[in-house]
């Protein structure tokens, strides 16, 4: 390898855009499967009187991840009990994560 020049472009990069067929009848395939999937999804969160329980969830676990990325150590299950119980017993990461 190469000693890197910050002088020097990188032409070893593919050009462009892509040059992937997205009319690929297995790309299709799967993007329709997707589709279908997020459209039974969209009905079955019409029948849930209050639509944020089932994105809460999915909204925690990404909140954990990118405290993970700042150095904010928890878990899933330690920020759920953290937000079940008063803020003032949460630990500092827990509070952090569910701000």
């Amino acid at each position: 390898m190469e000693n890197f020049d910050p002088e020097k472009p990188y032409y070893d990069l593919p050009p462009l855009p892509p040059t992937t067929n997205l009319d690929d009848v297995d790309i299709l395939k799967k993007v329709n499967t997707a589709n279908i999937a997020l459209s039974r999804l969209n009905g079955a969160s019409l029948a849930i009187p209050n639509q944020i329980l089932l994105l809460e969830p999915l909204t925690i676990r990404e909140a954990v991840a990118s405290s993970g990325i700042e150095n904010i150590n928890t878990t899933v299950s330690e920020v759920f009990q953290a937000e079940l119980f008063s803020i003032s017993e949460a630990s500092a990461p827990e509070k952090e994560t569910l701000h």
